[in-house]
């Protein structure tokens, strides 16, 4: 037969002596739980987004279905062209995996796992962060039945390049024009540009077009 899960149990064992009858007492009590749920987590940096100039601070938090209780939270994170390497926390690069030096072990505060590191601090790319190097990082949550969860992102790439924007109409020159029904422009970024905007100015009163 099978245990219910997630439960807790009591488990008593009473002796008899089969001559004289005399019995056991106290009997021997044991208390245990069947936990045959694995633990949730859920990322709250990295946040959804794909693309940061800045990421200092993984944080998370970790829950499992009582009785079961939460025994450890650690991150990892990976190269994404090639999960076999490790932030390692000893060597302060990426390595394969090496025990504990690729276990990043987050401090807990007001339920909420949070681990930095100085290397994390750089945004310069010279740190954990390459610039246009793309990252994956994991949340793994174990109770203290073994069960356990990973809980990966679907991944950030590092960008700290600033894209550009050219005016391609009207054409910059000292000579008047009497008509200009159309403005017009091109944007461009390493990765991905999201917003281009227009602004227009009146070079007489400083006023902004709008």
């Amino acid at each position: 037969g099978k245990w219910n899960g997630d439960r807790k149990f009591k488990l008593t064992s009473q002796g008899k002596h089969t001559g004289n009858g005399l019995v056991e007492t106290p009997g021997q009590t044991v208390n245990f739980i069947v936990d045959v749920t694995a633990p949730g987590g859920v990322l709250l940096s990295p946040d959804a987004r794909e693309y940061f100039n800045a990421m200092s601070t993984f944080s998370a938090t970790a829950s499992d279905t009582l009785p079961g209780t939460v025994n450890s939270v650690i991150f990892h994170v990976t190269r994404a062209e090639d999960a076999t390497k490790l932030w390692n926390w000893q060597a302060s690069t990426f390595t394969v995996a090496s025990g504990a030096a690729t276990d990043l072990v987050p401090t807990f505060n007001s339920g909420l796992y949070s681990y930095t590191t100085d290397y994390f601090q750089v945004t310069t790319g010279t740190g954990a962060w390459e610039v246009g190097r793309s990252y994956i990082v994991h949340e793994v949550v174990t109770d203290k039945a073994g069960n356990f969860t990973d809980v990966a992102h679907p991944g950030f790439t590092f960008d700290i390049v600033a894209p550009t924007a050219t005016i391609t109409l009207p054409l910059g020159s000292a000579t008047p024009i009497n008509n200009l029904s159309i403005i017009s422009g091109t944007a461009f970024d390493d990765w991905s540009s999201s917003n281009v905007q227009v602004a227009i100015q009146n070079q007489t009163n400083t006023f902004w077009f709008t």
